[in-house]
């Protein structure tokens, strides 16, 4: 089996073999260690299969054994390369092309998620990245027992994975970690957020320490989670209710005379990137010299489930410009108040305003707004008891 595939790697002829004696030319042949075969009479003539490389001997035997030879065909590999081996070119690219093809198979081309539920496949592609794993990396870098304990410690959002490489594929396997929400039971007394006068308490667990239009501090206590009955016997529990407090809260915005203010002025153009294993090229050579905002739009080659790591961003720059904006008092006021009110807004969303009363500073180089609250609202919150057991 070598041999016949050494010989049409090599190239051998099939030849005709006519004239006086043609059974002498074959013994001088095999007497001068020439091997033919296939060997086959028809009529006055003998065909044969020779190989290329000795042709030319046989043409000197030829004579002595006053026979006539004739080509009948060329066989193997040899003739089927030979008219392109002059053409340097194109033999060139063959090998670039094999050796390409084998140097790109070395590495990730895409990435398959599997198995997620509530996690997006950006999201777990971003997690793989932060322990990185990411394509356009060698896949021989890639110890995937390791790879699965790096991202299961770095993520508790998974509870399992695995990964699988199939050539230039690579599949991630997991598995989400399913919540279970549990009401802590440990005992917890209320304690206030902030300062402020009772108004209303209503304590559904636990024992209310503290009375309406009594006056309180921050961290002081307002319901206990010991509870001792009549029969002196002691009883942990925790707290649950609501404490609601008149309180005074304060805020305040300071803002110059004079901004900067970005704004969008109207003009934008596209462009169109080319990402190819995280390079990124440009389609067109125009500059854009103002300073941007983009959006992308992503689209790649393939489907979601196999695809080139080839991707065509659209991205649209919009033009901004700083404009400086100089106010005067009554400007600077309402900017300051419409300021506040976002923070107001922001920060006391769970407090109802009974009423607010402003006090506003001019400077030199701007406004200060300060308003202060009178605001009616909960100020609960849970502090867990410390129990020592004594054996």
């Amino acid at each position: 089996m070598f041999i016949l595939l050494l010989r049409y790697i090599c190239g051998y002829l099939s030849i005709k073999i006519y004239g006086d004696y043609p059974e002498r030319f074959i013994n001088i042949c095999a007497a001068n260690g020439i091997s033919l075969w296939n060997i086959r009479r028809r009529g006055d003539c003998i065909f044969a299969n020779i190989d290329v490389r000795n042709y030319k001997e046989i043409r000197v035997l030829k004579r002595k054994s006053r026979v006539k030879l004739k080509i009948v065909r060329k066989k193997g590999l040899y003739f089927i390369i030979k008219p392109y081996l002059k053409r340097s070119g194109l033999a060139v690219g063959i090998v670039l092309f094999f050796l390409i093809n084998i140097a790109l198979s070395s590495f990730i081309w895409n990435i398959e998620i599997k198995g997620n539920k509530t996690l997006s496949n950006e999201e777990i592609i971003s997690m793989c990245s932060d322990i990185g794993i990411y394509e356009g990396m060698l896949s021989s870098n890639i110890d995937t027992n390791d790879a699965r304990l790096k991202l299961l410690i770095g993520n508790e959002k998974l509870s399992w994975a695995s990964f699988i490489i199939e050539g230039s594929h690579l599949t991630v396997n997991v598995s989400e970690t399913e919540l279970v929400t549990e009401d802590d039971k440990s005992p917890a007394n209320f304690i206030a957020a902030r300062d402020g006068i009772i108004e209303k308490i209503e304590i559904s667990s636990g024992q209310a320490v503290v009375k309406k239009g009594q006056a309180v501090v921050a961290g002081e206590l307002l319901a206990s989670g010991t509870v001792e009955y009549k029969d002196q016997s002691t009883h942990f529990t925790r707290c649950s209710g609501t404490v609601t407090a008149r309180t005074k809260r304060e805020l305040s915005v300071t803002v110059p005379y004079e901004i900067e203010k970005k704004e969008y002025t109207g003009k934008n153009c596209e462009k169109k990137v080319v990402s190819f294993f995280g390079l990124k090229f440009p389609l067109d050579l125009v500059p854009v010299t103002y300073e941007q905002e983009k959006e992308v739009e992503k689209h790649f080659i393939g489907n979601e489930e196999s695809y080139l790591p080839i991707y065509v961003y659209n991205v649209e720059f919009r033009e901004t410009a700083n404009r400086k904006i100089k106010m005067n008092k009554k400007t600077a006021r309402k900017y300051a108040l419409k300021k506040l009110k976002e923070k107001e807004e922001k920060e006391l969303k769970d407090a109802q305003i009974i009423d607010y009363n402003d006090e506003i500073s001019f400077t030199d180089s701007g406004i200060t707004v300060k308003r202060s609250y009178n605001c009616i609202e909960n100020i609960e919150i849970l502090e867990n008891i410390k129990i020592n057991i004594v054996n």
